[in-house]
């Protein structure tokens, strides 16, 4: 006698579609309160940002960002990542025919356009660097701080990479060290984006930037003749 099969019927189409939206419904609540966070962040600094505060910008219940992320902290680490790890990392350019030098400049114009076009952004990244590495109070969350060690070194490891690939193919003088120039580069970048966001009006980010990467030239091209 052969066993009958049990056949398991697919769920009605509305129910699919109720728990779609149920999913929508959250990434939307989530991405709603990561932004307020980021402008909260951006106006009054990581330490005096409160969920309650988050929750009621975005346009929801005081309560939503401890539902949806738990603690400040895993907040502040999400805020490091949209930052950091989504808006800006994966723009970074991968090393074509033009070199790994072209790669280099290419990425510093970028980072520049993004500081100007994305000020709560930059202001937001700002302050969470300062925040978390520049206290010993009880507000700087050690979870943060290895999150955005994290997402900078990796950031700055690709301009290592970019400088190393220039100097293995005779972009650039074969004496250069990728990763000193690296940072050296990126504390350059930030110093730049800070001047800039304090006093706007007296600095043309860009014009500086093509001035930066002039010298960076100068410095780092094999000498002719």
């Amino acid at each position: 006698m052969k066993a009958s099969k049990t056949v398991v019927s697919p769920p009605p189409e509305g129910e699919v579609r109720q728990r779609q939206t149920q999913a929508e419904r959250r990434r939307k609540s989530e991405t709603q309160i990561l932004n307020s966070a980021l402008k909260v962040i951006a106006q009054r600094g990581v330490a005096r940002m409160t969920l309650a505060e988050v929750g009621a910008r975005a346009g929801y219940s005081r309560g939503l960002p401890a539902h949806l992320f738990g603690t400040k902290s895993n907040l502040l680490c999400r805020c490091a990542e949209a930052i950091i790890g989504e808006a800006w990392t994966p723009r970074l350019p991968d090393i074509g025919p033009e070199g790994g030098l072209h790669a280099l400049i290419t990425a510093i114009r970028d980072w520049l356009h993004l500081v100007e076009t994305r000020i709560e952004y930059a202001r937001a990244y700002y302050l969470i660097v300062q925040e978390t590495y520049c206290t010993d109070s009880d507000e700087a969350w050690p979870e943060l701080r290895s999150k955005v060690r994290e997402l900078v070194t990796g950031a700055q490891g690709r301009f290592a990479e970019y400088i190393n690939y220039a100097r293995e193919h005779g972009e650039i003088r074969a004496d250069i060290d990728p990763q000193d120039m690296a940072w050296l580069i990126h504390a350059t970048l930030r110093g730049f984006g800070l001047q800039w966001l304090v006093k706007p009006e007296a600095y043309d980010l860009r014009r500086f930037g093509e001035i930066f990467i002039a010298d960076l030239e100068r410095r780092m091209l094999p000498a002719r003749g």
